[in-house]
């Protein structure tokens, strides 16, 4: 499905890319969390830190453990950017995203679907008012990886109507084992809209796994970025999951503009 100029492109963006001078984001943990620039949305119970035990960049990686809480909603541990130039991502830009997940050996698999966690959200600008689902996702589902994609005009009457978004729920053509004990790297490409122009496509482990052209997001509402985990199945208590507690480590995360230099 995808030549050996798929690969090629992901390994000059991988080892060429000069990321400090031309991202918007490049944040490896090394110096700890910045709680100027990040916003941690999370349970009482759960915890968020920084270890020097792995890595993916660097020497530090940053830790999230969600655990579920039967006295409150508790259904995500996320970090956010803050408000402010680097948290907008705009409509009919080109983007670059990446982030290394590690997932531990000791993660035990849902058996049943959606009951999964969501451990990167594309969310819109409106979320916070009016809900609904984010226009991207990475997912992990059971013991393989989704990406759901929702797109539409929700917002055109002033309020947000659900019953106006689409949502592909998962735009990988195969399926794509979670793997253990091992970091997997996504990098997402993207040309938000809500038109036909739109487009993201995604690399697994430096292997391109999914394409899709066409409308990626909602109408006139910008995008923002958040890690961590959220696990929609623990909201107010609603399903019962074979876990009470979720790991996850995260690093390398990069946000890129447009003008990379990938295919020079």
């Amino acid at each position: 499905m995808f030549t050996n100029w798929d690969v090629l492109i992901f390994i000059l963006f991988f080892n060429s890319f000069n990321f400090q001078s031309d991202s918007y984001l490049n944040e490896s943990f090394e110096e700890g969390i910045d709680y100027s620039l990040w916003k941690n949305q999370k349970g009482i119970v759960d915890e968020t830190t920084i270890v020097d035990t792995l890595a993916f960049v660097g020497s530090k990686s940053l830790r999230i453990v969600h655990s579920f809480d039967s006295t409150s909603r508790s259904e995500r541990n996320e970090l956010v950017l803050r408000d402010g130039p680097l948290k907008k991502i705009r409509h009919g830009e080109h983007h670059w995203f990446r982030v290394a997940y590690y997932i531990p050996v000791s993660w035990e698999f849902e058996k049943s679907p959606k009951m999964g966690e969501i451990v990167s959200q594309w969310h819109h600008g409106l979320a916070h008012k009016f809900g609904g689902p984010s226009p991207m996702a990475i997912i992990i589902d059971r013991d393989h990886w989704k990406v759901k994609s929702s797109f539409g005009d929700p917002h055109s009457k002033g309020n947000f109507e659900k019953s106006l978004v689409k949502t592909n729920k998962n735009v990988l053509e195969d399926e794509l084992l979670v793997e253990k004990g091992k970091w997997n790297v996504w990098l997402i490409h993207s040309y938000w809209s809500n038109s036909a122009e739109g487009l993201i496509e995604g690399w697994l482990n430096g292997e391109k796994v999914f394409i899709k052209k066409g409308p990626n997001c909602y109408a006139n509402i910008d995008l923002y970025w958040k890690i961590g985990i959220y696990k929609p199945a623990w909201y107010k208590n609603r399903r019962t999951t074979s876990t009470l507690k979720r790991e996850i480590f995260i690093d390398g995360l990069v946000h890129a503009k447009d003008s990379i230099n990938l295919f020079k």
